[in-house]
């Protein structure tokens, strides 16, 4: 609240005194105009000094437009900084595993059970950042519901960034093990592709029911239908 607080305060400051100056700035071209317009008027006809002072008054608005676009152009450029940096991303087949770990290949009914373990597990967004999540020691066991509960930033959706290793793994310390196999030393596809998450918000791409289902085009239809009815979804 503080932080938006001073952000509202400066964002308003800034307003009114750009506000005030570009007041001042039309002032003062109004009163020169004006003082022109007597200087010269044996040289200028009435209806012109009129016109021209009343140009310069209309010249606030205009300024105040300009300024407006310019300020929106600029938070437009903040998208196009954004996919820059996206585009400046390392990939992630890159980072597929921890330093000095090599790729291992569990069976492939893994995980059969979901038992999920943190042991002594640091989590990070970046390395340079203080730790989310520290020094975590945890095992849930299988078919077990556990119910985590705390404050805005306390690390609820951390954890399950961690599942499916959001971040680059030299931002973490420790191990996290699901039916006893180590996740970082699983490609990143196998195991996001072994491990499902329902989120708090649905996402539906726009296409139809069956791309939705499978986007990718890796089951047929018949298991896709399966899958329906195994949710209850199929009527």
């Amino acid at each position: 609240i503080d932080a938006n607080s001073r952000a509202s305060f400066i964002l308003s400051a800034t307003s009114h005194w750009f506000g005030l100056r570009l007041d001042f700035m039309v002032s003062l071209l109004t009163l020169a105009t004006c003082i022109l317009s007597v200087a010269l008027r044996h040289q200028i006809t009435p209806s012109i000094a009129a016109l021209s002072i009343s140009y310069c008054i209309t010249l606030t608005g205009l300024f105040q437009w300009a300024i407006r676009q310019s300020a929106e152009a600029e938070n437009f450029m903040t998208s196009a900084e954004r996919i820059h940096e996206y585009g400046q991303l390392i990939s992630e087949s890159q980072e597929n595993t921890t330093d000095n770990n090599v790729l291992i290949q569990p069976d492939n009914d893994w995980p059969s059970r979901g038992i999920i373990e943190f042991k002594d597990y640091t989590f990070r967004y970046r390395p340079e950042l203080d730790p989310v999540l520290k020094n975590l020691n945890l095992r849930i066991e299988s078919k077990e519901k556990i119910g985590i509960i705390g404050r805005t930033g306390a690390g609820k959706s951390s954890l399950l960034q961690a599942l499916f290793r959001l971040v680059s793994q030299s931002a973490v310390n420790g191990t996290i093990l699901i039916d006893g196999i180590d996740i970082g030393r699983l490609s990143l596809d196998y195991l996001r592709s072994h491990i499902s998450v329902i989120p708090q918000v649905p996402i539906l791409f726009c296409g139809t029911l069956r791309y939705n289902i499978d986007p990718f085009k890796q089951f047929t239809d018949e298991e896709c239908l399966t899958a329906l009815e195994a949710v209850q979804l199929k009527s």
